[in-house]
């Protein structure tokens, strides 16, 4: 048997393997930025834009988006209505959620923050971040009290305040870039708050936020879905299914919860042609989830595929095992969603590429 010591800050640890270590322990470097990227606008911006980057940076933030693909639409130095800069990055996302990026080398100033902020008004989006290698104190206290009253008043913006740096091994060429979330909501403190200003909804958003807060990680042990999203109070959840535009939904009222399988991409054709295939295992799906009675709803924009557990709400009596049918009912669907989920790409592709004009 192999053994060896590391020595560490004048700590001795000693270690053994099992068969011959290969294994190299190292430090990661921090790195000048300006060597990866030369140029904020010009290098810069257009990585942040690209799908791995922004994958990586909405899941530091917890911003569940569901899967990036070639039909995100993704901007970048997109023109602001009577401003006189353009703002870096624009991701809107099949769901029409718009996220708004604005990032800088070295600290966070004031123009850009401010500027972050005008962007998202002039654009009429809810959510923002900011990218820089390094933020103030009194940026992160500004942004939490936004943060803050934004949540409580249920208006205004959400802001994310992401520290980006790039890291290397010693002797190799690679590099390492690592995103770290600095600031952001913090939905229990504003559920709390809300609570304590007495406002007429302050009782239902303490007991949605406490709904959430014992759901979520029994789902999430039970499907490995929403890994991403946070409690919060609002009346509803949703997790990504790998196809954009689809969704596994729970919603919660006083006394019941909906849970649904969710198209609403930005092309109603698609989402027929997705909800349509699903539509053709009827039976299987209605067998699967008895004694629950499924609710089959193409609309105008969406379709969905839905069912309701009564008795089980914000405002009922809540025990584990009610969690955990909660959960065993979401994972159902999901599994049968996703067993079909070749099939409803194709699907929902082909009713995308039939929408196209023809070209020449």
């Amino acid at each position: 048997m192999d053994s060896g010591t590391l020595i560490f800050d004048n700590y001795r640890f000693n270690f053994n393997c099992e068969r011959e270590c290969a294994m190299a322990i190292k430090f990661l470097l921090k790195r000048d930025v300006r060597e990866v990227w030369k140029k904020e606008d010009q290098d810069f911006t257009p990585w942040v834009a690209e799908i791995e980057p922004l994958t990586h940076l909405f899941s530091e933030c917890g911003i569940d988006v569901g899967e990036l693909d070639a039909e995100t639409q993704i901007d970048t130095e997109v023109f602001i209505p009577g401003a006189a800069r353009r703002l870096d990055v624009l991701v809107t996302l099949s769901s029409g959620q718009k996220i708004a990026i604005e990032n800088q080398f070295s600290r966070l100033d004031h123009d850009h923050l401010t500027r972050a902020l005008a962007y998202a008004v002039g654009l009429d989006v809810r959510t923002v971040i900011v990218l820089a290698e390094f933020h103030k104190d009194e940026f992160r206290s500004v942004v939490e009290y936004l943060n803050s009253a934004a949540a409580v008043y249920e208006r205004g913006i959400k802001i994310f305040l992401v520290q980006f740096e790039v890291l290397s091994t010693p002797g190799s060429p690679d590099v390492y870039p690592n995103f770290e979330l600095i600031e952001g909501p913090n939905e229990w403190k504003a559920a709390i708050e809300s609570a304590q200003s007495g406002g007429v909804n302050a009782e239902m958003a303490s007991l949605l936020y406490e709904f959430h807060d014992r759901a979520l990680p029994v789902i999430r042990e039970r499907t490995n879905l929403f890994t991403n999203v946070s409690p919060s109070k609002g009346h509803w959840k949703a997790g990504g299914l790998g196809v954009n535009g689809l969704q596994i939904f729970y919603g919660v009222a006083k006394e019941y919860c909906t849970l649904q399988i969710w198209f609403h991409g930005k092309s109603r054709e698609a989402n027929l042609a997705g909800y349509e295939v699903l539509l053709k295992h009827r039976s299987e799906i209605e067998n699967l989830v008895k004694p629950f009675l499924v609710e089959w709803r193409p609309t105008d924009r969406t379709a969905i595929i839905e069912i309701k557990i009564n008795d089980f709400g914000y405002q009922s009596e809540l025990s584990e095992v009610q969690f955990e049918k909660l959960a065993k009912y979401i994972s159902k669907l999901a599994d049968f969603a996703k067993n079909h989920l070749g099939e409803i790409r194709d699907a929902m592709s082909r009713a995308i590429t039939n929408e196209l004009p023809n070209t020449p």
